[in-house]
């Protein structure tokens, strides 16, 4: 005789006799012990997900976190050798009157961006492409081949507050830990950065040729926009360029590398559409 209803266990036959009685009870205290403990196991397997779905839902909070104990010493380690590596390529102009035509341009930004950023460094790189780049620590690039395509002098501080906007917001060394991985990323929230200092120390040839995410690139624009407005320098410079860099990479898409610029800056139309609503939502003086 098989059933599955255990009700029958209770009935008087199998009550009434102390040996199977007996042994009904220490079949219901292992029952009842392995629905503890299979309840226990959800509830573990429930924590560890949750804490695996808050960890990637919190994730970019945990990684500016993480960023903002990276000592700036480190940084700057990291920008002294993208430096020194591009010196020794020979890659910088040595034609002094370009930089100090920058010199007062750039002076207005870096105050406008505050947080005693008195480590600023402006480098001019001879390259006929359309390009810029900044690197932590406070080290920014621009290339002769985008000073003349630029009509105006404000069109160039739109790019270079752009610049100085990621190197503040330290989106070089946020981009790092988040391609670091999971593990180096949770060891590091939990007070061994070891593991990621070394990344970080190795990760020189990957800062030149990294592309940021939209929302860093948007997080950019945001805040040159802010470092433009604090300077006095017109912002609608920053759009200009944004708008010509755009131009022409329409009109002659053939010469991509000329307009380099694009590929890690993209000037998308939602970002000049952006930027637009901002001259009109500004307030007028």
């Amino acid at each position: 005789i098989f059933t599955r209803e255990l009700g029958i266990l209770q009935h008087n036959v199998f009550q009434s006799n102390p040996v199977w009685r007996d042994s009904l009870r220490r079949g219901g205290r292992r029952r009842r012990g392995s629905r503890r403990w299979a309840i226990g196991l959800v509830v573990l397997l429930a924590i560890i997900l949750g804490g695996i779905f808050l960890l990637f839902a919190q994730k970019d909070r945990i990684v500016r976190w993480i960023a903002d104990q990276i000592p700036p010493a480190w940084e700057q380690k990291i920008g002294d050798q993208i430096f020194a590596q591009l010196q020794r390529e020979g890659k910088l102009a040595r034609e002094q009157e370009l930089d100090s035509a920058l010199k007062s341009m750039t002076a207005r930004l870096v105050k406008a961006a505050g947080e005693g950023r008195d480590l600023f460094q402006f480098h001019i790189i001879e390259d006929k492409t359309w390009n810029a780049f900044a690197v932590p620590g406070g080290h920014v690039f621009i290339h002769t081949g985008l000073l003349g395509a630029a009509r105006r002098p404000e069109e160039v501080a739109g790019v270079l507050a752009h610049e100085i906007a990621h190197v503040v917001e330290r989106h070089s060394v946020r981009q790092v830990i988040k391609s670091a991985g999971l593990f180096l990323v949770v060891q590091a929230a939990l007070g061994d950065a070891s593991g990621l200092l070394a990344v970080l120390a190795d990760s020189s040839r990957f800062l030149l040729r990294q592309k940021f995410s939209r929302d860093f690139e948007r997080e950019a624009d945001d805040r040159g926009w802010e470092y433009l407005v604090a300077a006095r320098i017109d912002p609608e410079g920053m759009i200009a360029f944004f708008e010509r860099l755009k131009k022409e990479q329409e009109s002659n898409p053939i010469a991509g590398p000329s307009v380099s610029w694009i590929s890690t800056h993209p000037p998308t139309q939602e970002r000049i559409d952006r930027l637009k609503a901002k001259v009109r939502n500004r307030p007028r003086d």
